[in-house]
C-alpha cells in the first residue's frame, strides 16, 4: 500500500517594504514569522524577494530554497509538487500577500 503524505498548508510569509529595504543597516523579521521558518522545510518565492531575503538573513541561506518562475500556472504546479511530498512550504511574498500579492493568487488554485 503507498504511503500517504500529509498535506501541509503552505505558509505565506508577507515581507514589508520595510524588510527588504535595509533602514539604518538593520533588516526585521518577527519572531511569528521566523517560527513559521523554523518549521518549514523548504522556502520558496521568486527571485526578487528570495535573493534579498537570503542576503539580508543569512541564517536562512543553508535551508532548502527553491525560485518560482511565471507563468503562475508554473509555479502552483512546482508548490503542488513539493506539498504532495509532504514538504511544510514557506512562501515569500511581498506588500500585502492575501490582499493584493502571490497569496492572493494561489488561495484560486488550491482548496481552501
Amino acid at each position: 500500500m503507498p504511503e500517504i503524505k500529509t498535506l501541509y498548508p503552505i505558509q505565506v510569509i508577507g515581507l514589508d517594504a520595510g524588510t527588504l529595504l535595509q533602514q539604518k543597516g538593520m533588516a526585521y523579521l518577527s519572531q511569528h514569522k521566523r517560527a513559521i521558518l523554523a518549521q518549514s522545510d523548504i522556502l520558496v518565492s521568486f527571485d526578487a524577494v528570495l535573493s534579498p531575503f537570503l542576503t539580508l538573513f543569512p541564517e536562512f541561506a543553508s535551508m532548502p530554497h527553491t525560485s518560482l518562475s511565471l507563468p503562475v500556472e508554473k509555479s502552483v504546479s512546482a508548490l503542488r509538487a513539493l506539498r504532495s511530498k509532504g514538504h511544510r512550504i514557506a512562501l515569500l511574498t511581498d506588500g500585502d500577500p492575501l490582499f493584493y500579492g502571490f497569496g492572493a493568487t494561489l488561495s484560486r488554485f488550491f482548496e481552501k
